[in-house]
């Protein structure tokens, strides 16, 4: 899978000639409703293509508190990559981007893809504060650069208590341990990508600083986790503002990637 950024891909000479199906969004945890949206945008597709940002629209124009993510940029690739997509586009959400409408953002995908359909949640909207537009409105928008474009929009997935599964609904479960229920929603693992974390190791101990890792951790407590790609089991104790994880992988330099399974007690 192919990754551009949205501003040097719109400069660059390259068009897609496939028809596209397309879906837009920050798909932070890439949960059960995500799954179903990708699901749909990947079945029967020529050329499936995902867009995602550089950083949560919501959180930075203030109308989200900043939290830290469920997963990172190479997570979200490897996970889009294994689905099935053959494009990955990353929005950098510049001043320039945030203000555009609607009809101003489809219009530049247009240069750059024929967009059969795009397939979204009910909520999804698009463009500035001031120039949204929702589902059917894109879909006319779309049609005035390609007849015949549709819009899919994919109802949420629901947990067992009727409730919509959203990254909220994630972030609640991270935090109090609840490791099990997360990986239902999730459909695999709580995972924490240590490549850019720094850490010291010690006698077979890793030691990481809550502050320095990018992404949410859970309670304090005591976790069996596993090593991913190895399946090499190992413990997970978070006390206070740190993480120690024994053992350590033999090619922890190589693989830095750490499954949460369950909490332990």
């Amino acid at each position: 899978m192919d990754t551009v950024i949205f501003s040097e891909w719109l400069k660059s000479p390259s068009v897609i000639s496939e028809n596209v199906s397309l879906c837009i969004g920050v798909f932070d945890g890439v949960h059960l409703g995500h799954q179903k949206i990708f699901k749909k945008c990947i079945n029967g597709s020529d050329f499936p293509v995902i867009m995602t940002f550089d950083k949560n629209p919501k959180m930075a124009v203030g109308r989200q508190k900043n939290v830290k993510a469920l997963n990172t940029f190479e997570q979200r690739k490897r996970l889009f990559e294994k689905i099935g997509f053959k494009l990955q586009v990353i929005i950098d959400f510049s001043p320039e981007i945030r203000n555009l409408s609607a009809s101003e953002f489809i219009s530049l995908l247009y240069t750059k893809l024929k967009v059969d359909k795009l397939v979204v949640g009910e909520d999804f909207k698009l463009g500035s504060l001031k120039n949204q537009a929702g589902p059917s409105e894109i879909e006319r928008i779309m049609n005035q650069f390609q007849q015949g474009s549709k819009v899919i929009i994919i109802k949420p997935v629901l947990n067992t208590d009727g409730e919509v599964i959203s990254s909220s609904m994630l972030r609640k479960l991270i935090i109090e341990g609840n490791l099990d229920v997360v990986q239902i929603l999730l459909g695999n693992s709580y995972q924490l990508d240590l490549r850019l974390t720094p850490s010291q190791s010690f006698g077979g101990e890793l030691l990481i600083k809550k502050e320095d890792l990018n992404q949410l951790v859970p309670e304090q407590g005591i976790y069996d986790g596993v090593w991913a790609d190895t399946d090499m089991k190992t413990t997970i104790e978070i006390v206070d503002d740190m993480l120690k994880v024994s053992p350590i992988s033999d090619s922890f330099e190589n693989n830095r990637f750490l499954n949460f399974v369950q909490k332990r007690g």
